[in-house]
């Protein structure tokens, strides 16, 4: 008979060996990004890729200088390994979530420690802006690349590759919600095979899934290799309890199967979900947010730096535009419109006028007639493809968001922010259930997660549960993935009209 210990040793090594080619493509794309950041920067500081960037002093009267390139191979060696060490591409990591971004961000941040470290002891006079521009440039094209290959995965896995084929073992309201939440989940790495539930209504409560479901788990490990699946996923409830849990788990021990708990907690408290292990007990921790930290300044200091400089590089496109709507029927370029902001203060938000003057006036009746033609999928928020009241040029830049970039002369006054919720209408904020009020805790923003989600396709209940997710969970690495993310959909726009 195998020992425990080969049995876990095979779970985890065909866990592993799933992930293995991603982790390889993974591993060449951050090689290139590195390479190519690296070359960069020594053409941008010494106009070439030959120069001396170091000399070392530290050896008596020998001195030893390295030149640009050696001292690239030196450092890109040198990160590749603390991305290793950190864990960046590790399977649990790779693919998915946030976590890979920020470690990456971590990695850029251990590497400058290691070079000032070894400039302090070796005394080395390095070139300090070829440093600079080395690291930014570089952890910019390793977080782009990573982004690119998840973009791959994603089409991978709509073909059937690189997924876990799992069993979900909890009762039928928890385990319907979290196959809404995979379904939902575009990077999703599993596959559900089979459902298993503890009462017979449950398994009839879940049948619009179409999915085998069983009323009794038996033997997990026998049903798994049966089924020939990868994983069985437990959702913490009355009827799982620890003790049951823990049986499961013992099972599960001479086996080449994973086990995977999924807490009875709500979805948005994910990433502020901590294991602390006490006496023994396996304890989760909910982070409370935080909506006034360092962190916010550091947001604040960003959203207007980086508002100055979109509004210098785009100046030409407000040009065009604002002479396109002149042109087209000499009413005011500009449109403002009251919108509720952080902490239910109204200010007036400006966007380019993509609708005939006075259009406003009519948006009541033309929402009520869409609303009794049922064609509305959003019916708190009225966004009409086909609407009358939009101009030739309106449609235009409403397609591609060109309308919104006024906005960020909203971020520089500090009414709005580059990435948050949507801001709403007073009328919308005066229907609001209780919960929906802690949109207001942070700033709206110019885009923020419904623009990269579906924008107008998204239901009412779909956009606010994506608002109030990012409330709760919102980070500096989450709002660079979406500035990265809002690129795309301006380019390959969906859902705007």
């Amino acid at each position: 008979m195998r020992s425990r210990t080969g049995w876990c040793n095979m779970a985890n090594a065909a866990a592993a060996k799933l992930m293995r080619p991603y982790q390889y493509l993974v591993f060449w794309v951050d090689v290139v990004g590195l390479a190519v950041g690296f070359t960069l920067a020594a053409l941008i500081q010494f106009g070439d890729y030959f120069n001396d960037a170091v000399e070392i002093k530290s050896l008596g009267k020998l001195r030893l200088a390295l030149g640009t390139t050696q001292l690239a191979v030196l450092i890109i060696v040198v990160w590749l390994i603390v991305l290793v060490l950190i864990g960046s591409r590790n399977r649990r990591v790779v693919g998915t979530g946030t976590d890979e971004y920020r470690k990456i961000g971590n990695s850029a941040l251990i590497v400058v420690g290691v070079l000032a470290g070894l400039a302090l002891f070796f005394k080395l006079d390095v070139s300090r802006l070829f440093v600079i521009y080395a690291v930014v440039l570089s952890t910019l094209l390793l977080v782009i690349g990573r982004r690119l290959c998840r973009v791959w995965l994603v089409r991978a896995r709509r073909r059937g590759r690189f997924l876990t084929r799992v069993a979900i073992v909890g009762p039928a309201n928890l385990t319907s919600e979290i196959l809404d939440t995979f379904a939902r989940d575009k990077e999703c790495p599993f596959r559900v095979g089979l459902l298993i539930v503890h009462k017979a209504s449950d398994a009839r409560a879940l049948e619009h899934f179409e999915l085998p479901t069983l009323v009794e788990l038996g033997d997990p490990a026998t049903l798994m290799n049966e089924r020939n699946l990868d994983a069985l996923i437990m959702v913490s409830s009355d009827a799982t309890s620890a003790s049951y849990i823990r049986r499961v788990g013992w099972n599960l021990e001479d086996s080449p199967f994973e086990l995977i708990v999924a807490p009875g907690v709500l979805e948005s408290m994910g990433p502020r979900i901590h294991a602390r292990p006490v006496a023994g007990l396996p304890l989760i921790e909910v982070e409370s947010p935080s909506f006034s930290d360092w962190r916010f300044v550091v947001k604040q200091t960003f959203d207007f730096i980086g508002a100055v400089i979109l509004i210098v590089v785009l100046s030409p496109v407000f040009l065009v535009t604002g002479a396109a709507i002149k042109a087209g029927d000499r009413d005011p370029v500009f449109f403002t419109q009251d919108r509720i902001g952080r902490n239910g203060r109204v200010f007036k938000m400006l966007k380019f006028r993509s609708m005939r003057a006075g259009a406003h006036s009519d948006h009541a009746a033309l929402k009520a007639h869409k609303l009794k033609s049922g064609v509305l999928v959003n019916t708190n928020m009225f966004k009409d493809p086909n609407d009358p009241r939009v101009t030739r040029v309106g449609r235009f830049i409403r397609r591609y968001s060109i309308d919104e970039l006024p906005q960020l002369f909203n971020v520089l006054k500090g009414d709005m922010s580059l990435v948050g919720p949507r801001p709403p209408l007073p009328s919308e904020v005066a229907d609001y259930e209780d919960h929906m009020h802690r949109r207001l805790l942070v700033k709206p923003g110019v885009t923020g997660v419904w623009q990269v989600s579906g924008r107008a396709t998204l239901t009412w209940e779909e956009t606010v549960r994506l608002d109030l997710d990012y409330v709760e969970n919102w980070s500096l690495v989450n709002d660079s993935i979406i500035l990265l993310k809002t690129v795309r959909e301006v380019v390959f726009p969906s859902g705007a009209f």
